[in-house]
């Protein structure tokens, strides 16, 4: 499986603007970081960070023109996106400054986050293949696992929206 040969990657359209997307994403985190660090920018960055790997991924994605390198990214992008939800939450509780009273919680999501990301990696129950559009390949996702998934996913960034409400 070639995944670096530049012969199964064609340019995108589709492609071109997610890519540009992560790298503003991850330079505007890196920027607020930078510029005053503390816990809230170091939150801030984490869910910059994990949204532009995530993209990063499916930019390759969009841009492969083999099923099985897709699927390859597919798989990779999943070494980010179980971290997204948790990296809001963790974002929610610095700027409340309630992080002593939510740890568990937020640990909670990381462990979590963890698991769904080793589930999408190492196995096909979250990813089952990937199916070609016009714009390029997208996943698609198996039922059992895909369930608890958004479920997890959902309910902390529910979670989130429900700590800024308070």
């Amino acid at each position: 499986m070639p995944i670096f040969d530049s012969t199964s990657y064609a340019f995108s359209a589709y492609a071109a603007p997610v890519f540009v997307t992560a790298l503003l994403m991850l330079a505007f985190g890196l920027r607020v970081m930078v510029r005053r660090w503390s816990r809230v920018s170091a939150a801030f960055f984490g869910i910059t960070a994990t949204v532009a790997f995530w993209l990063l991924a499916f930019t390759a994605m969009y841009s492969t023109r083999e099923e099985s390198i897709a699927l390859f990214w597919a798989h990779v992008a999943y070494l980010a996106v179980p971290f997204i939800a948790p990296a809001v939450y963790q974002f929610t509780v610095e700027i409340l400054r309630i992080n002593a009273l939510r740890r568990l919680e937020t640990w909670q999501g990381w462990l979590l986050g963890g698991f769904f990301a080793v589930i999408g990696v190492k196995t096909q129950l979250l990813i089952t293949n990937v199916q070609h559009y016009a714009w390029g390949f997208y996943p698609r996702y198996g039922l059992a696992m895909s369930v608890p998934f958004l479920a997890f996913f959902f309910g902390y960034l529910i979670a989130a929206v429900i700590e800024l409400w308070r």
